[in-house]
């Protein structure tokens, strides 16, 4: 559901003027539908999508493939409100996300990067990271979701156990499975 807000400024006594404000958006279910998509860099006039359509459905898993500069990046940037489009539009759950504030879009949707960031601070600081704020119940519910909950456990200080930069800390099999956890974990959303 998005709602609109209107509001009338005076730009003097004769004239009035209509300010249209971002709407909060509201993600329900997820479905991503691109709609004749154009877009280029800047001043370059060269596209990098003309005419792009695609329908994604929710919970829907896609992979990006293609050389580099074919636009992968720039794809998920686009769900993100990175960069606006040219032309067309970018549809979440039918809502064009042009017309919503960039920061209630982010707010609803995780992206869970290719290289996994690891921060000098403890296992619980690092699966905090995406939710500040988060409780220790929380934070354990994200890990037993990301089946984590048992291998943080067994560790000496268990979530208080410092990981290193890039995780440098951690070792053994379960440990490389487990950094790259890290990401989806910050994720999660009680």
């Amino acid at each position: 559901m998005i709602w609109r807000s209107w509001s009338i400024s005076r730009a003097s006594r004769s004239t009035s003027r209509i300010v249209r404000r971002p709407s909060r958006s509201e993600i329900t279910k997820g479905r991503i539908d691109f709609k004749n998509v154009h877009f280029h860099y800047g001043n370059d006039g060269l596209p990098l999508y003309r005419d792009f359509s695609v329908s994604i459905k929710a919970g829907e898993r896609v992979g990006l493939v293609g050389p580099s500069g074919s636009g992968k990046t720039t794809f998920v940037k686009f769900i993100q409100r990175l960069y606006d489009v040219n032309g067309g539009r970018i549809q979440i759950d039918e809502q064009d996300i042009s017309k919503v504030t960039q920061a209630s879009l982010r707010s609803q949707i995780a992206i869970v990067q290719q290289e996994c960031l690891l921060f000098h601070r403890s296992l619980a600081e690092n699966i905090a990271y995406g939710q500040p704020g988060a409780s220790q119940a929380e934070i354990e519910e994200a890990a037993q979701l990301a089946s984590a909950h048992e291998f943080i456990a067994r560790l000496p200080k268990g979530y208080g156990t410092l990981v290193g930069e890039r995780g440098v800390k951690l070792s053994g099999g379960s440990a490389s499975g487990w950094r790259s956890r890290v990401p989806s974990l910050r994720t999660r959303r009680s």
